[in-house]
């Protein structure tokens, strides 16, 4: 039987973790926060708890590290010595090219491949787990220069085990169109919810709920995200930051058709199908 090792029992490692069970493999979790492992072990995520990301990693068949960007960079040196040597090792970090260059630097680059299931949301912890997450979502596997050929093809056997589908992409362009279509979604729902703070609760549509569901997630989370791909996440945001501006001056002076064609520029623009964090 398969044996995975899950580091970090969140939202996304918890959800891995149980899809990972129901597809029949034996799971090993770990997590820094104490109270999440005992909670993930509560719910049935996991099989068994290990007390370090050693002992988690080191009878495993496949590592799949689900923490937040930077803390999964700085282990995986630390699982690259102690995964046997046939283990696959994989992430599910939202951005990934600091990721992906701290693999290729490493002795095991070959059996690592870096990864971003498409399939967040504003929750977070074991509490929020569900084995059936990924189920017809992407999942990007974004290798390595040294990724082997049969690494990526486990990879995407993986995935798929736990219901997602799988797109290839290389990290630069991983990482340029998250900043669009996650990391930025994520800037406006909370410039929205703070520019509007002070206006009746009640008076609030669900167009209002949607777009702004997402700024109740976890800051601790988004601070590592917007230090690792902030270079993207900058003109991202500039070229966003443009178009309010023009809206703003035509509007100011009156110029309604211009936001009008506006409008209608964007719906014949809309993208079927959006990328969620």
């Amino acid at each position: 039987m398969t044996r995975l090792a899950v580091v970090g029992l969140g939202l996304i490692g918890g959800s891995a973790a149980s899809a990972a069970r129901r597809a029949g493999m034996t799971v090993i979790g770990y997590d820094a926060e104490l109270g999440h492992g005992k909670a993930a072990l509560e719910r049935g995520l996991v099989d068994e708890l290990a007390g370090s990301i050693e002992e988690a990693a080191q009878c495993a068949d496949i590592v799949l590290l689900a923490a937040p960007v930077l803390a999964i960079a700085s282990s995986l040196p630390e699982v690259d010595i102690t995964a046997p040597p046939g283990a696959l090792i994989l992430d599910a970090g939202s951005a990934k090219l600091a990721i992906v260059n701290t693999m290729a630097s490493l002795p095991g680059a070959e059996r690592m491949v870096g990864g971003h299931p498409l399939a967040g949301s504003e929750r977070s912890g074991p509490e929020a787990a569900d084995s059936h997450l990924f189920e017809g979502r992407v999942w990007v596997l974004t290798g390595n220069a040294h990724t082997s050929e049969h690494s990526m093809e486990r990879a995407v056997g993986f995935v798929s085990l736990l219901g997602a589908r799988s797109v290839c992409v290389d990290a630069e362009t991983h990482d340029r169109a998250l900043a669009h279509t996650s990391h930025l979604p994520q800037l406006i729902a909370t410039a929205l919810v703070l520019a509007g703070r002070d206006q009746p609760v009640q008076l609030t549509g669900p167009a209002y709920a949607a777009m702004t569901r997402i700024a109740g997630s976890d800051p601790n989370l988004w601070r590592e995200i917007l230090e690792s791909n902030r270079e993207e996440i900058v003109p991202a945001l500039a070229a966003f930051s443009t178009v309010i501006d023009s809206m703003l001056v035509d509007l100011s002076a009156g110029n309604v058709d211009a936001l009008v064609e506006r409008i209608e520029e964007g719906r014949s623009s809309m993208r079927i199908g959006s990328l969620p964090v």
